[in-house]
């Protein structure tokens, strides 16, 4: 299974001091570039931060459809992280022989399946 994750859910695991939840369950999860940002810009949780740019199972996707990226922010009201997590999902649907890719977001967790 393919794992796509916006920043508010791996806030959460990092305050509880969970994060190797991720490592246990999925293996490795996939965060676009603007996650990895909110996640490590912030100068308050440098521990955080530094906690992010060292975990071995989060792989940091940088996104270069911007005009993709652009409409779905102004269509839905999204952040630009959780407006790339949905483009690196579907980016990896179409790269990717995995028939099932979850994305996790402070709204809700999402499965979505490809009809083959």
């Amino acid at each position: 299974m393919i794992v796509v994750s916006d920043t508010t859910p791996l806030i959460s695991l990092l305050k509880v001091g969970h994060l190797d939840l991720l490592d246990k369950y999925f293996g490795e999860v996939q965060i676009p570039q603007a996650v990895f940002d909110e996640l490590t810009s912030n100068k308050r949780f440098a521990l955080e931060a530094e906690e992010i740019r060292n975990c071995p199972y989060i792989r940091v996707v940088q996104i270069e459809d911007d005009k993709s990226v652009d409409i779905i922010r102004r269509v839905t009201g999204l952040d630009l992280g959780e407006s790339e997590a949905i483009i690196l999902t579907d980016n990896l649907h179409l790269d990717s022989q995995e028939s099932e890719c979850s994305v996790f977001t402070h709204r809700k967790r999402t499965n979505a399946r490809i009809k083959e």
